[in-house]
Formats: C-alpha cells, sequence, structure tokens
C-alpha cells in the first residue's frame, strides 16, 4: 500500500510486516494482548483466551455477548496499525483513551437513536 517506506515491522528488526507478524506474532501485539486479556476479565469478570484466529477475525458465533468483544478487538487491532504506521509503541493507555472515547460518540448515537437499552446491554460492563 506503499504506506511506509520499508516492508518490515517498525519493531522487530527485518522481520516482515504482514498482518498476521502485526496483530498475532509481533511482541508489542502480543504484550497489547495480554494487557487486553488481564483488563477484560477484570471488568467482564469473564475468562476468555483468544487464538490467533480469534485475533485476527473476531468470535465467529452468534452470542450477542461477543459483539462487544469483537468490537473491543476492532479497536485494538485499529491502534495497533495505526501506531505502527508512525513507528510509535502502543501503549494499552493509549487503547483505553480511544475506547472511551469510541463509547462516548457510541453513547451519543444511541440516545439520538433511541437504542440506548441495546448500547447499555453491550457496553454496560466497560462503562464507568
Amino acid at each position: 500500500m506503499k504506506k511506509v517506506q520499508e516492508p518490515f515491522c517498525p519493531y522487530c528488526t527485518k522481520v516482515e510486516q504482514t498482518v498476521n507478524h502485526l496483530f498475532v506474532s509481533c511482541p508489542i501485539a502480543i504484550s497489547f494482548c495480554s494487557d487486553f486479556i488481564l483488563w477484560y476479565q477484570s471488568l467482564s469478570k469473564e475468562t476468555i483466551t483468544l487464538c490467533k484466529n480469534q485475533l485476527m477475525y473476531g468470535i465467529l458465533n452468534n452470542l450477542s455477548s461477543c459483539s462487544a468483544l469483537n468490537h473491543l478487538i476492532l479497536i485494538g487491532k485499529f491502534l495497533l496499525n495505526c501506531k505502527s504506521l508512525n513507528g510509535v509503541k502502543l501503549q494499552f493507555a493509549n487503547f483505553i483513551a480511544l475506547l472511551q472515547e469510541k463509547i462516548e460518540i457510541g453513547k451519543y448515537i444511541a440516545i439520538m437513536s433511541n437504542k440506548c437499552s441495546t448500547f447499555s446491554k453491550k457496553w454496560s460492563k466497560f462503562i464507568n
């Protein structure tokens, strides 16, 4: 896509930055995923494990309880990608800040479209 000068991961010396590397096997992604799982479990009181396919494609079942988790995974991957394009190491606090912003926007949309109960059902575990 010619977004960066070199095809290498900005964090790993001479490792080609593929989608799989960026979101699954890069040490930055592994660290983020570990922090994410601990954070998610502390708020949701659910034990989760995320395999490589789930990190890449999300939780592929029809349970509505996975809606928030899939959304959170997408936000994390978006942030990993943005930070890697700038060669900046992702801090977990960046994820929390972006999530709070996304939740506020979602709350506003829910209020304006009269879907507050749907919003609350999805995000209740993650709203302070």
